[in-house]
Protein backbone atom coordinates (compact mmCIF):
# COMPACT_ATOMS: atom_id res chain seq x y z
CA UNK A 1 0.00 0.00 0.00
CA UNK A 2 1.74 3.43 -0.57
CA UNK A 3 2.30 6.06 1.99
CA UNK A 4 -0.84 8.17 1.13
CA UNK A 5 -3.12 5.58 1.21
CA UNK A 6 -1.70 4.75 4.75
CA UNK A 7 -2.17 7.95 5.21
CA UNK A 8 -6.16 7.88 4.80
CA UNK A 9 -6.05 4.74 6.56
CA UNK A 10 -4.95 5.99 9.81
CA UNK A 11 -6.92 9.42 9.17
CA UNK A 12 -10.01 7.66 8.57
CA UNK A 13 -9.30 5.21 11.37
CA UNK A 14 -9.15 8.35 13.95
CA UNK A 15 -12.35 9.80 12.38
CA UNK A 16 -13.89 6.68 12.81
CA UNK A 17 -12.65 6.04 16.77
CA UNK A 18 -13.51 10.30 17.04
CA UNK A 19 -17.10 9.05 16.20
CA UNK A 20 -17.40 6.70 18.26
CA UNK A 21 -16.61 8.35 21.31
CA UNK A 22 -18.07 12.00 20.87
CA UNK A 23 -21.71 12.62 20.95
CA UNK A 24 -23.01 13.98 17.85
CA UNK A 25 -23.40 17.30 19.06
CA UNK A 26 -19.59 17.00 19.99
CA UNK A 27 -18.67 16.21 16.53
CA UNK A 28 -20.43 18.93 15.05
CA UNK A 29 -18.62 21.40 16.80
CA UNK A 30 -15.26 19.45 16.13
CA UNK A 31 -12.74 20.40 13.45
CA UNK A 32 -9.72 17.91 12.84
CA UNK A 33 -6.85 19.99 10.86
CA UNK A 34 -4.70 17.61 9.04
CA UNK A 35 -1.25 18.73 7.05
CA UNK A 36 -1.06 17.91 3.69
CA UNK A 37 1.75 17.86 1.44
CA UNK A 38 -0.31 18.42 -2.15
CA UNK A 39 -4.33 18.37 -3.26
CA UNK A 40 -6.48 16.68 -0.99
CA UNK A 41 -7.54 13.54 -2.94
CA UNK A 42 -10.85 11.70 -3.25
CA UNK A 43 -10.71 9.19 -0.44
CA UNK A 44 -10.06 12.55 2.18
CA UNK A 45 -12.65 14.50 0.34
CA UNK A 46 -15.20 11.34 0.47
CA UNK A 47 -14.05 10.86 4.66
CA UNK A 48 -14.49 15.14 4.38
CA UNK A 49 -18.21 14.06 3.56
CA UNK A 50 -18.66 11.46 5.71
CA UNK A 51 -17.84 12.57 8.84
CA UNK A 52 -20.37 14.75 11.23
CA UNK A 53 -17.00 16.60 12.23
CA UNK A 54 -15.34 19.38 10.12
CA UNK A 55 -12.19 18.04 8.01
CA UNK A 56 -9.69 20.35 6.94
CA UNK A 57 -6.30 19.65 5.47
CA UNK A 58 -3.79 22.32 5.24
CA UNK A 59 -3.24 22.67 1.45
CA UNK A 60 -2.30 26.17 1.69
CA UNK A 61 -0.13 26.09 4.56
CA UNK A 62 3.40 25.52 5.64
CA UNK A 63 1.42 22.91 8.39
CA UNK A 64 -1.70 22.02 9.97
CA UNK A 65 0.00 24.48 13.21
CA UNK A 66 0.32 27.01 10.97
CA UNK A 67 -3.44 26.43 9.92
CA UNK A 68 -4.92 26.15 13.24
CA UNK A 69 -3.30 29.16 14.03
CA UNK A 70 -4.76 31.09 11.46
CA UNK A 71 -8.26 29.68 12.28
CA UNK A 72 -7.87 31.00 15.72
CA UNK A 73 -6.94 34.47 14.41
CA UNK A 74 -9.95 34.82 12.01
CA UNK A 75 -12.68 33.06 14.66
CA UNK A 76 -15.39 35.29 15.79
CA UNK A 77 -15.68 33.67 19.63
CA UNK A 78 -12.47 32.35 20.50
CA UNK A 79 -13.39 32.26 23.95
CA UNK A 80 -15.57 29.47 23.03
CA UNK A 81 -12.74 27.25 21.25
CA UNK A 82 -11.10 24.23 22.92
CA UNK A 83 -7.52 23.38 21.42
CA UNK A 84 -6.04 20.25 21.67
CA UNK A 85 -2.58 19.78 20.76
CA UNK A 86 0.37 19.63 22.75
CA UNK A 87 2.78 21.59 20.39
CA UNK A 88 3.88 24.92 22.10
CA UNK A 89 3.13 27.29 19.19
CA UNK A 90 -0.46 26.31 18.82
CA UNK A 91 -0.88 26.24 22.42
CA UNK A 92 0.39 30.09 22.34
CA UNK A 93 -1.77 31.07 19.58
CA UNK A 94 -4.49 29.84 21.31
CA UNK A 95 -3.98 31.36 24.92
CA UNK A 96 -3.48 34.97 22.78
CA UNK A 97 -6.52 34.42 21.27
CA UNK A 98 -7.60 33.68 24.94
CA UNK A 99 -9.29 30.20 23.33
CA UNK A 100 -8.80 27.40 25.85
CA UNK A 101 -6.78 24.54 25.23
CA UNK A 102 -5.96 21.30 26.30
CA UNK A 103 -2.57 19.29 25.78
CA UNK A 104 -3.29 16.16 23.81
CA UNK A 105 -1.94 14.12 26.85
CA UNK A 106 -4.83 15.54 29.46
CA UNK A 107 -7.68 15.60 26.34
CA UNK A 108 -7.29 11.55 26.10
CA UNK A 109 -7.16 11.32 29.66
CA UNK A 110 -9.98 12.84 29.92
CA UNK A 111 -11.82 11.23 27.57
CA UNK A 112 -11.16 7.94 28.25
CA UNK A 113 -12.37 8.44 31.60
CA UNK A 114 -15.21 9.53 30.18
CA UNK A 115 -15.96 6.37 28.15
CA UNK A 116 -15.12 4.72 31.94
CA UNK A 117 -17.38 6.31 33.73
CA UNK A 118 -20.44 7.04 30.95
CA UNK A 119 -19.52 3.86 28.40
CA UNK A 120 -20.73 6.02 25.01
CA UNK A 121 -21.53 2.89 23.02
CA UNK A 122 -24.82 1.55 23.23
CA UNK A 123 -26.55 -1.74 21.92
CA UNK A 124 -28.57 0.35 19.44
CA UNK A 125 -25.93 2.29 18.20
CA UNK A 126 -23.94 -0.83 17.08
CA UNK A 127 -20.31 -0.76 14.76
CA UNK A 128 -22.30 -2.77 11.74
CA UNK A 129 -24.03 1.02 11.50
CA UNK A 130 -20.89 3.04 11.19
CA UNK A 131 -18.36 1.59 8.82
CA UNK A 132 -15.59 3.81 9.95
CA UNK A 133 -15.95 2.77 13.06
CA UNK A 134 -14.83 -1.25 12.21
CA UNK A 135 -11.34 -0.79 11.56
CA UNK A 136 -8.96 -1.12 13.98
CA UNK A 137 -5.64 0.24 14.46
CA UNK A 138 -2.01 -1.78 13.98
CA UNK A 139 0.51 -1.20 16.37
CA UNK A 140 2.50 0.78 14.10
CA UNK A 141 -0.08 2.72 13.83
CA UNK A 142 -1.20 3.27 17.38
CA UNK A 143 2.46 4.02 18.42
CA UNK A 144 2.44 6.70 15.31
CA UNK A 145 -0.81 8.30 16.93
CA UNK A 146 0.36 8.20 20.24
CA UNK A 147 3.86 9.60 19.16
CA UNK A 148 2.09 12.31 16.81
CA UNK A 149 0.11 13.17 20.08
CA UNK A 150 3.42 13.31 22.66
CA UNK A 151 2.01 10.17 23.88
CA UNK A 152 4.84 7.49 25.12
CA UNK A 153 3.47 4.35 23.39
CA UNK A 154 4.56 2.23 26.67
CA UNK A 155 1.75 4.10 28.98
Amino acid sequence: MSARGNLHRVRQRLVGALSSLLTDEEQTRTTLVFDTSSEIDEAAQMLTQQSRMTLLFSVDYESADDHIADLLAHHPAPKQVVVVSSDRQVQRSAQRRQAQFRSSDTWYDWLESRMDSNNLATESDSISDHPAKDAELTDAERDYWLREFGMDSDS
